[in-house]
């Protein structure tokens, strides 16, 4: 018996019959550098050298038993070993006779867009009762993910009872530092159980970040709302993003704007709250499937594997990207503006 092979054998499963096999909801991703292996099911992700990747992808990996594979990388079985513990310890991979027992997961490339989520600006232009209207469409066309963002300061309960008996299912909010500190966060959480994150701006610098509340996500930003644009499209390692929704969201579209509609204070749609143009009204949009029209919808359809640097780089499927700031912005597939990773060496500019 191969020296390198006991440490595999098990109970019920000798290496001349087992295959390694990873987990379905683990899945690799190359990059220029290096790969990473992103378990969606643990909402983690861990980077490996490329070599693994390609063990990995191997046609031979997949058909091929322990003990084989050990025949075939007979130079490097000492690497072999060492890649196997990983995956095994990990629990990305497991051993099993039979190497068909899960499929992988199969992303379906929808020809219809579907919104799911939705940013609703509420400022000094917005009535509530059109407010309760905009709702009222979203709901009706399967939104089920609202974020509020507030320019400046107001009674909030008003607009956040609308959700009361709501289908939607996750609410977020955007508010500035004042209207933070008048705000009974436990309160709202109570009363609005489908509040999930809270984000702050405007926060003063030196202050203390000692809030806390239960189920309730909170970040602060130093930034005034005119700059809020450059928080939400800064890519770091913070924000990544590991879990099967947004994997397969971005492998049909563009990880921040597929599925999302935005309405400004004045009742106009927009693809990002931060965009210049707009679409209409919102009444009008959705009367005249304005949705269906290729301006709208082109810039949803962008994938990671189009985009300049992107297409490299192994976050690209845990990682946000805003098309409408890149470095050129005349160019759709220009590199993302304000990321700071590079992927072609595998560092963060801070790790420079």
């Amino acid at each position: 018996m191969n020296p390198f092979l006991n440490q595999f054998r098990t109970f019920d499963i000798s290496p001349n019959e087992c295959y390694i096999k990873l987990y379905p909801t683990c899945i690799v991703v190359e990059g220029y550098s290096r790969s990473v292996i992103c378990d969606f099911q643990n909402s983690a992700y861990e980077y490996i050298p490329n070599s693994l990747y390609d063990f990995l992808t191997d046609e031979q990996t997949k058909t091929k038993t322990l003990d084989k594979l050990y025949q075939i990388y007979k130079q490097d079985q000492e690497i072999l070993t060492e890649y196997i513990r990983f995956l095994l310890e990990n629990n990305f991979a497991f051993l099993t006779k039979n190497p068909r027992i899960y499929k992988e997961l199969y992303v379906h490339s929808a020809l219809e867009e579907d919104f799911t989520n939705a940013i609703v600006e509420i400022g000094p232009q917005t009535k509530e009762c059109a407010f309760r209207d905009y709702i009222t469409i979203l709901e009706d066309i399967g939104v089920y993910a609202i974020q509020l963002i507030i320019k400046g300061n107001f009674l909030l309960e008003p607009y956040l009872n609308r959700f009361l008996d709501s289908p939607v299912t996750s609410l977020d909010l955007v508010i500035n530092y004042n209207l933070f500190k008048s705000l009974k966060v436990e309160d709202v959480k109570f009363r609005h159980p489908q509040l999930h994150n809270i984000s702050v701006y405007e926060f003063p610098e030196g202050e203390e970040k000692n809030f806390s509340c239960k189920d309730v996500r909170l970040t602060y930003h130093m930034a005034c709302y005119e700059e809020l644009h450059r928080v939400c499209s800064d890519i770091s390692k913070i924000p990544f993003i590991t879990n099967l929704p947004f994997y397969f969201n971005g492998k049909v579209g563009n990880t921040c704007l597929y599925g999302k509609i935005c309405i400004t204070q004045a009742g106009k749609v927009k693809r990002c709250i931060f965009q210049n143009s707009d679409y209409g009204k919102i009444d009008d949009f959705i009367k005249y499937k304005k949705y269906q029209t290729e301006p709208f919808r082109s810039i949803a359809y962008i994938t990671k594997e189009k985009i300049e640097k992107c297409s490299v780089c192994e976050h690209r499927y845990i990682c946000m990207d805003c098309r409408l700031y890149s470095l050129n912005e005349q160019q759709l597939y220009a590199a993302p503006k304000y990321c700071n990773y590079d992927p072609y060496i595998g560092e963060w500019n801070t790790e420079k």
